[in-house]
C-alpha cells in the first residue's frame, strides 16, 4: 500500500509477497470484525491480526519513503492525497444522498474508515521532505525513541482524534523501515531457523487465545482507551508496549517465512487497489451475515476472505480502470501531456 518510488524492473519480489501476506490479513480482519463476537477462535484471529498487520504495513511505507528526487516524492504524495479526496468524498456524500448531510469542512478533512492511513503516510512523508535527510539519517535514535515516546503518551490525551494516535503509535514503526536496510533485514531472517518461525507464531497466536478477551485494536490504535473501557492508565501503557514487541517479533517471523518462499510476489503492486476496493464488498456482505444468509463461522470468512483477496486482485490486474480511478486526474493529466507530446 504504498508509493514506489523504484521502477517495475528494480521491486523485490519479498517485498511484494509480504505486502499481498499483509494485504490478505485486512481483508480478513475487516471479514471477521463484525462477527467477532460470535466465538473464541473468531475474537483470537481478529486480535492477533490487528496486533501487527498495520504496523507491518506502516513499516513497509517506511521502508520505500527515502527522498531521492524531491519532485517524484511529492508527485507521489500528491497521488495519495488524490486517492484520499476522491475516496473521502464518496464516503461523505453517500449518507447525503440518503437523507444526511454533508459540510465541506471539516467532513472532507476528518478521515473515515481505512483513509486514516493515508492521511499519516501523506504526513509521515511530510516530516522527512521538510526535514533535512541528512539530519534524519544521523538522529536515528533520536527520531525513533521520540516517536516512542509519543506512540505510548498519545493514549493518554483526552479525545485525541483516531487519526492522531495512529500517526503516533504507528510513526515508530514507519521510521523503523526507514532507517533498516534489506540488508538488516535479510541478515536477520535467515538466523532464524524456518520450523521455529511456524512454532513461534502458533505459541504466540495461542497464547492470545489464551489470555486476551477484549478487542486489543482500540487500545493499540485509540486514545482514552482506559477512560471509555476502565482500563487503568498502567495496564494501558502495558498494552501498547506489548503490541510494539509483539508486531516486531511477529513480523520478523513472518519475514522468514516469506523470504523462505516469496509467494504471488507478481500481486504486489495491487495491493493498494485491494485495499481502497474491500470494504466496499465487505459492507455489502454484512447484511447477509445478520439475516442468515451466510453462516459466520471460521471457515465460511476463511473462504469470503480469500475470495474477496483473489476477486479484486484479478479484477486490478484485467481492467485498468480498477487502478485509473485511484487517480484519475493524475491519469488524465498525464495521458493529455503525452497525447500533446506526440502531437
Amino acid at each position: 500500500m504504498k508509493v514506489n518510488c523504484k521502477s517495475v524492473t528494480d521491486r523485490n519480489p519479498f517485498w511484494d509477497s509480504l505486502k499481498y501476506l499483509l494485504i490478505f490479513t485486512v481483508v480478513y480482519g475487516h471479514m471477521i470484525e463484525t462477527c467477532v463476537d460470535n466465538n473464541r477462535f473468531n475474537q483470537t484471529m481478529y486480535n492477533f491480526i490487528y496486533l501487527f498487520h498495520m504496523p507491518l504495513f506502516v513499516l513497509i511505507s517506511g521502508h520505500f519513503s527515502h527522498l531521492k528526487d524531491n519532485r517524484q516524492y511529492l508527485l507521489g504524495m500528491t497521488h495519495i492525497f488524490e486517492t484520499y479526496i476522491i475516496f473521502q468524498f464518496a464516503r461523505c456524500i453517500k449518507p447525503a444522498l440518503t437523507g444526511g448531510h454533508f459540510c465541506l469542512f471539516p467532513d472532507l478533512f476528518i478521515p473515515k474508515g481505512i483513509l486514516w492511513y493515508l492521511v499519516c503516510l501523506i504526513l509521515w512523508r511530510l516530516i522527512i521532505l521538510i526535514t533535512k535527510e541528512s539530519w534524519l539519517k544521523s538522529n536515528k535514535w533520536v527520531v525513533l525513541i521520540s516517536f516512542l515516546i509519543l506512540g505510548l503518551g498519545c493514549g493518554f490525551v483526552k479525545d485525541i482524534n483516531g487519526t492522531v494516535s495512529r500517526l503516533f503509535a504507528l510513526g515508530f514503526f514507519f521510521f523503523m523501515g526507514y532507517y533498516i536496510k534489506d540488508s538488516h533485514w535479510e541478515a536477520l531472517t535467515r538466523k532464524i531457523p524456518i520450523w521455529s518461525s511456524f512454532l513461534m507464531l502458533f505459541c504466540l497466536w495461542f497464547l492470545i487465545y489464551s489470555f486476551l478477551s477484549f478487542d486489543i485494536r482500540r487500545v493499540i490504535y485509540f486514545g482514552s482507551f482506559y477512560n471509555n473501557y476502565s482500563i487503568s492508565p498502567l495496564n494501558y501503557l502495558g498494552a501498547r508496549i506489548f503490541m510494539y514487541i509483539f508486531a516486531i517479533v511477529v513480523g520478523a517471523l513472518l519475514m522468514r517465512i516469506v523470504y523462505a518462499k516469496p509467494l504471488f510476489s507478481s500481486y504486489g503492486t495491487y495491493t493498494l487497489a485491494i485495499f481502497m476496493y474491500h470494504t466496499s464488498i465487505i459492507v455489502s456482505l454484512r447484511p447477509l451475515f445478520a439475516n442468515g444468509t451466510f453462516l459466520s463461522n471460521e471457515a465460511i470468512l476463511l473462504i469470503l476472505s480469500l475470495t474477496t483477496c483473489f476477486f479484486l486482485t484479478w479484477l486490478a490486474h484485467h481492467f485498468k480502470i480498477m487502478t485509473i480511478m485511484l487517480n484519475p486526474i493524475s491519469y488524465f493529466i498525464r495521458k493529455y501531456k503525452n497525447d500533446t507530446s506526440v502531437s
